[in-house]
């Protein structure tokens, strides 16, 4: 048998790695956009499922009409009445950051994971944005965050109640930069910051001596927000630099390595004023923290980790490791509230979870003891980053609650503090790939349920395409209903009059966005009035025109054209071959039913037809 030719031995090789990838493509096709979809319409708690399992993405958005940013297509593996009641007035503050995540800025949802504002814009050109939060300053609630081109070089950011900005408060010396961990408002009205600054230091009898005498220094400042002076100044260096036992400690953990010359042996990660002026503060990378006396510098105690002052009356339970946020819940009571990760990016099998912690510290017996744990509802495992908050009963009918933030992993808990029942759960991306931090929040927070704001700089911005009107507005809290109203036979360019505006349809909001159905006609001029719970008009949108007359293919029409093209090109992969031997049996007078010989027949029958035309040709 004469040997093929090299394209024919391609042909052969290619056309079934094309058929498979075809047919592969196909079935995935199929599967995602008409398998998911039935399934989940026939069990819906599927949706969960697929959504943890990256079905939809690794983060899932919600994309808009009438806004330019997404958000997170959140969903809630555990809700009940407690969440339902507080979902429309209790909100919640995030910083969304991450590989998969476009516009990282401050973030403000609902419990539901609904999008009430957001603002990509600050930071610069490459902006990053982290730690919101709401804060009091002179008796005025401001939304606050950090927001730098990178994650060492930033300011922190106030925002007053119309999301104007306020004040930018920064780190004060030469090439100091506040860092993201911290922004904290005091009773004081001045500002603590974090600031870190490559230094010198004696590390000749640790264990990391080779890698050179440098660390990362960390420095908490204490600047007054109106004039940006600095008030206070304290360096961990000037008390731990020497003191080479504790820095060995610390350089055992792989974090401790910033680089390969400079050591982030201390990492701050929160900073708290108490009521006579002493600081509290988190260091992660020793896993402990402690009480630093404001005068002098000096540490009073520490709690946590090899150099630890207080004796655990729990067997260990109140331990902790890689720990954020540790703050004072009542310090009369020497309750004090932090989030444990207890584990790291490179120590991923030291705990099986990660917990929010409330621990009992007895500062006069020196003597600590866990009081409650709080886990997720898969016990997640966050790497990094993570927050903690006690939230307070405003009443006998109410319950005390721990509201807990997973860093590394999108999701935020609302707890009962004193059952430790999980009450709500929303993830904001999936659960799946946590280790890999595709979408995190350094913090997760409630605001205060006080706290309301509504834009001045921007009106709701309603937008028409294809017979539906889309109207949201970005930061417009207080809004409960939309109206959708016109005016018949307007001329462009009259005076527009509240008097000639007729109500057409009132919807109440749910979401950020909310659509209404145009009726197709002429000549008309249309607004969206936004208004709040009692009815009281806030404010108006843009005024648009009816399109006029429009075709539009329903919602059902479409679905079945998309489930027919993907079935079409099923089939159309699966017969390939057959069809391919049909067009060559056609020229040589084989039906479409006649037994097909197999590849090597039709090659050398090709071949065979090549010599003959050769021949031909000769002749």
């Amino acid at each position: 048998m004469p040997a093929l030719s090299f394209h024919h031995r391609l042909r052969r090789l290619v056309r079934p790695v094309l058929v498979s990838a075809a047919v592969l493509l196909t079935l995935l096709l199929c599967l995602r956009f008409v398998a998911v979809p039935l399934l989940v319409l026939l069990h819906p708690p599927l949706d969960l499922w697929f959504y943890d399992h990256s079905v939809y993405g690794l983060y899932p958005q919600q994309y808009y009409h009438s806004f330019h940013i997404a958000s997170p297509a959140a969903r809630r593996p555990r809700w009940n009445h407690v969440c339902a009641e507080e979902s429309r007035n209790g909100l919640v503050l995030l910083d969304l950051h991450g590989s998969q995540v476009k516009d990282s800025g401050p973030v403000v949802l609902d419990l539901a994971g609904n999008l009430i504002w957001t603002n990509a814009s600050f930071g610069g050109e490459n902006p990053h944005a982290m730690n919101a939060k709401v804060q009091e300053y002179k008796e005025e609630q401001y939304l606050t965050f950090w927001a730098g081109d990178d994650y060492d070089h930033g300011h922190c950011y106030m925002l007053d109640n119309e999301f104007n900005l306020a004040y930018n408060v920064s780190a004060v010396g030469d090439r100091l930069w506040a860092d993201p961990h911290e922004c904290k408002i005091t009773s004081d009205n001045t500002a603590l910051l974090i600031a870190y600054n490559h230094t010198s230091a004696d590390t000749s009898n640790t264990n990391v001596a080779d890698l050179g005498p440098y660390i990362v220094d960390a420095i908490i400042q204490e600047v007054d927000v109106e004039s940006g002076e600095l008030l206070f100044q304290w360096r961990a260096s000037d008390h731990f630099a020497d003191d080479n036992e504790y820095l060995k400690t610390s350089y055992d953990a792989p974090f401790a390595r910033h680089s390969k010359k400079y050591r982030d042996y201390f990492h701050m990660n929160s900073v708290d004023k108490l009521a006579n002026g002493d600081l509290l503060v988190s260091i992660r990378h020793t896993h402990s923290f402690m009480r630093i006396e404001k005068d002098t510098g000096d540490i009073l105690w520490a709690f946590g980790g090899t150099s630890t002052d207080f004796k655990d009356l729990s067997n260990g339970e109140a331990d902790f490791k890689w720990q954020h946020d540790a703050r004072w819940i009542d310090e009369g009571r020497g309750l004090l509230g932090l989030f444990d990760n207890a584990l790291s990016e490179n120590s991923w099998y030291d705990a099986p979870y990660s917990l929010g912690k409330i621990i009992h510290l007895d500062t006069e017996n020196r003597t600590a003891e866990l009081v409650h744990s709080y886990h997720s509802l898969e016990k997640a495992k966050s790497t990094s980053q993570g927050s903690f908050q006690f939230i307070p009963s405003r009443g006998s009918e109410e319950q005390d609650q721990v509201f807990i933030g997973w860093g590394s992993v999108p999701a935020f808990t609302i707890h009962d503090a004193k059952t430790e029942e999980l009450l709500c759960e929303t993830h904001y991306a999936p659960s799946l790939f946590q280790y890999y931090e595709f979408a995190k929040s350094y913090r997760t927070v409630r605001a205060p349920r006080e706290w309301t704001a509504t834009p001045a700089a921007w009106d709701p911005n309603a937008v028409a395409e294809g017979g539906r009107v889309y109207v949201s507005w970005n930061g417009g809290m207080t809004v409960r209903w939309w109206v959708l109203q016109r005016i018949h036979r307007h001329a462009r360019g009259d005076e527009l009059r509240d008097e000639d505006w007729e109500d057409v349809e009132t919807v109440e909001r749910d979401g950020f966005e909310t659509a209404f159905e145009l009726a197709a006609g002429g000549n008309t001029l249309y607004r969206i009035a936004a208004l709040d719970a009692s009815k009281n008009t806030i404010r108006f949108s843009n005024t648009f025109w009816n399109p006029g007359s429009w075709f539009r293919i329903p919602s059902w029409v479409s679905f079945s054209l998309g489930v027919g093209v993907v079935l079409l090109m099923f089939a159309g992969a699966m017969r390939w071959r057959q069809v391919m031997f049909w067009i060559k049996g056609r020229r040589r007078g084989i039906g479409l039913y006649t037994q097909i010989p197999n590849e090597e027949a039709w090659e050398n029958h090709d071949q065979d037809d090549a010599a003959s035309l050769a021949t031909l040709g000769r002749r």
